[in-house]
Parts: structure tokens; sequence; C-alpha cells
């Protein structure tokens, strides 16, 4: 097919159309055109570079659905002196495409985005040494089995993102960029292994792992993670180890632990997290104490999940919590039946401004000795307490803003407008919603 196109074009789409099997030599004479969109060309079965626009810096492809293999090498079919300098690649819904280079990718290029090609099996065999790759996602390429080898030569990138790629084994031998800043790794259920060992100067402010079945133990080295701030751990139902190392103790801000139901104990030194404001453990049942030397002070918001973890904390740690805001327990004791438990004789602390309860099968009634310093709460939700029927009285409620019962069948008759036995500590309280599993109702 043979184009009239005006050689000032700088921009270009081309859509939904059918009868494309190949581009038209005419582009590549197009020396201005420096975007270039393919979308909806069931037909295009394979693009090579020397399709392409000679100075072309984006190239975006979706929903071509025949498409087989995409080819930026530099080969003897391109002219020497037009180098490929492709910054951006993005490829989406291509259910076709197997490959996108046979040795390397273009050394310009800066994005790479990929998403929702399943028969994908190989992207390149390596990286180059000067490769610009700032931004690396794979998403949905169920095909896939392992990265090219070489991540670590890439000098500049800065964010690897990787989801929902059943295959994939591994991140390759080579190991992470020490310029990485951001790693999110989703729902790969066969990835065995990560990195061996995370260098001295690494630059990762960002770790997120989730839904990685098959993943034994993180890489060794996390401890020298002097940038890092966030670490998630979600559903990684067969890691056992969290690093002998430790965790990063500088400036780590968050750290969530959930549903990995077969990690042992937590990291040694946790005690030393000072600048750590947000700590979540829960679905972790094999975890049965938290450390002796206690949490980090300078909380402000902290989740658990599991009824020894809790008993340490609520015993040991709760009253050094001076800066906590925002607090959720689930499970916390399956006997318990207040909330504190009265014989403990703890007060929950007075900066909190959300408070969330669930899954206390026996609990009756919320304690007005813990409640008695809560002059900030605002917000508090109790869910799944099927036998509470009694909230704390003198006013201990004053500053709340907001109260939410679901799953507590009981507290819905309880608090019944002008008839309830605990309407009269309510009824300051500009929003009450009890929510149960077969209606809401706003009181």
């Amino acid at each position: 097919m043979q184009w009239n196109i005006p050689s000032s074009i700088v921009n270009m789409t081309i859509e939904n159309c059918e009868c494309l099997e190949k581009l038209s030599t005419t582009l590549y004479s197009l020396t201005l055109l420096m975007v270039l969109e393919l979308d909806g060309c069931p037909n295009l079965i394979s693009l090579a570079r020397s399709n392409l626009p000679s100075n072309l810096e984006v190239l975006i492809i979706g929903s071509c659905e025949n498409l087989q293999c995409l080819l930026l090498d530099e080969g003897e079919d391109v002219d020497s002196n037009n180098a490929c300098v492709l910054q951006e690649l993005g490829i989406s819904d291509c259910e076709s495409l197997k490959r996108i280079n046979r040795s390397v990718l273009p050394s310009t290029l800066k994005e790479l985005d990929i998403n929702k090609c399943p028969k994908l099996e190989s992207i390149s065999q390596e990286i180059q040494d000067n490769s610009s790759l700032e931004s690396i996602k794979i998403c949905g390429c169920d095909m896939l089995k392992g990265l090219p080898q070489g991540l670590n030569k890439l000098n500049h990138c800065k964010r690897l993102v990787i989801k929902d790629c059943s295959n994939l084994i591994s991140l390759g031998e080579s190991g992470l960029p020490t310029t990485l800043e951001v790693l999110e790794i989703k729902k790969c259920p066969k990835l065995e292994s990560i990195s061996q060992e995370i260098q001295d100067n690494s630059s990762l402010e960002s770790i997120e792992i989730c839904e990685c079945h098959m993943l034994k133990g993180l890489p060794q080295g996390l401890n020298k993670l002097k940038h890092c701030k966030r670490l998630v751990i979600e559903y990684c139902s067969n890691l056992i180890s969290l690093g002998e190392s430790g965790l990063p103790t500088t400036n780590l801000e968050e750290l969530r632990f959930s549903s990995c139901r077969s990690v042992q104990a937590l990291p040694g030194n946790m005690h030393s997290l000072n600048a750590l404001k947000q700590l979540e453990i829960r679905g972790c049942p094999n975890v049965t104490s938290i450390l002796e030397e206690g949490i980090p002070t300078n909380l402000t918001s902290l989740t658990i999940g599991g009824p020894n973890i809790w008993k340490a904390i609520l015993e040991r740690d709760l009253h050094t919590l001076t800066c906590l805001k925002s607090l959720s327990i689930s499970n916390g004791c399956p006997d318990a039946v207040s909330f504190p438990q009265d014989e403990i004789g703890v007060t929950l602390p007075s900066s909190l401004t959300y408070l969330h309860i669930s899954d206390f099968p026996k609990l009756e009634s919320l304690s007005s000795n813990g409640f008695r310093n809560l002059t900030s709460l605002q917000r508090l939700t109790i869910e799944k307490c099927p036998n509470l029927k009694t909230l704390p009285g003198n006013n201990m409620l004053s500053s709340l803003l907001e109260l939410n019962f679901w799953g507590c069948p009981m507290m819905e008759e309880r608090c019944k407008r002008d008839k309830g036995p605990e309407w009269s500590k309510i009824t300051h309280i500009p929003c009450v919603a009890v929510r149960t599993f077969f209606r809401d109702t706003i009181i």
C-alpha cells in the first residue's frame, strides 16, 4: 500500500485499518515523523526497523491481534547513517506477538511498556552496556519466562514493574540495576528468584512484591538500602525468610507484611526503624510474637492481625505509641469480651483519630477505661463482632464524627433512634451506619 503523506507530518495514527499488512516504504522517508501509533490493524503480521520512519521516537502498537514479531534490530537492511532513535515503545493487546527483538533493544530506548501480550516469549537476548532504558513495565505476558540478561547494566533505569506474568521464573542472574528506584512485582505465581543480593549502592526507594507464591526468600542485603522508604510484601504463601540481613533502617517509612503464611519470624532489627510511620502485620500465623525489643515508637499508623502479635503490643508497646493516629486490629483475641481487655488495664493512645476493630467473636463491650483518653477520635469502625452490645459511657465518644458497624447484628436494635439503650451515647455523631449481611441502616 502506497500513501501520499505530507513530508512535514510529525505525529501519525493509523487506526482500524483492516487491509494493512505491512507499513509502506513511504514512511521511512518521513524524516520529521516522531510519533507513530498503530491501533486495530488485525492483518499486520510483522514490523521491522526498515519499515519505520528514520527519526521515529515514539511507537505505540495496540490491538494488532495477528502481529507476531517486532524487530527493531539495526540490521543490514537499515541505512547505517540512520541508526534507530526510538525512545518510547508501547505494545498492548497483541495476542499473537511472540518476540520483539532478535538480539538487543535499541540503545536509545528509554521507556518500554508491554501489556496483555499472552504469547510473548522473548523481549531480547540481552541488555546493551550503553542502554538508555529508564522505565520497564511488563503486564499480562503469560508465556514470558525470563527477562533479558544484563539487567544490572542498566545505568539509567529507575522503574521496573512486572504484573500478571504467570510463567515468569526469574528476573535473571545478573542482578538488579543499581539506579532502580521502584521495584513492583505482582501476580507472578512461578517466580522463584528476584535477585541474589542487593548492591551496596542501590537507589531503591520502593519495593512491592505481591502474589508470588513460589518465592521463598528476598534478596540479601536489604539493610543496605539507605534510600528505601517503602517495603510491601503480600500474599507470598511460600516465603519463608525476609532475609537474614534485616531491614533498611535509615529512611524506611512504610512496612507491610500481609498473608505470608510461611514466614517464621520478623526481621531482627525492626526496633531500629526510627523513621517508620506505617506498620502492617497480618495473615502471618507462624509469626507468634513481636520482637523482644518492641516496635518503633514513632508510628502514626498500625495494622495488626493475629492474637499473638496483638497481645504483645497491647501489653508492652501500646502506651509508647504517642504519635499513633490510625489503629486497625483484626482477630486480636478470640476470647476477649472487652476491648481493650479490662483485666489488662490498658488505655488506647490519646492521639488516635481512627480506630478499626474486626473479628472479635466474643466481644461484648468497648471498655470505658480503655477509651477514656480518646479526645481526638473522629472515626470508629467495628466489624464482625456478633456479640457486641455495649459502647463506652461517660461521653467517651464525644469527638466522633463517624461510627460504622458491619456484621454486628445486636447493635442495630441497641442503637435504634430514641429507643435503643445505646442511642444516648451516639446521638451527637453526624454519621452512624449499621451494615449487616442483608441491608444497610443509616441512623
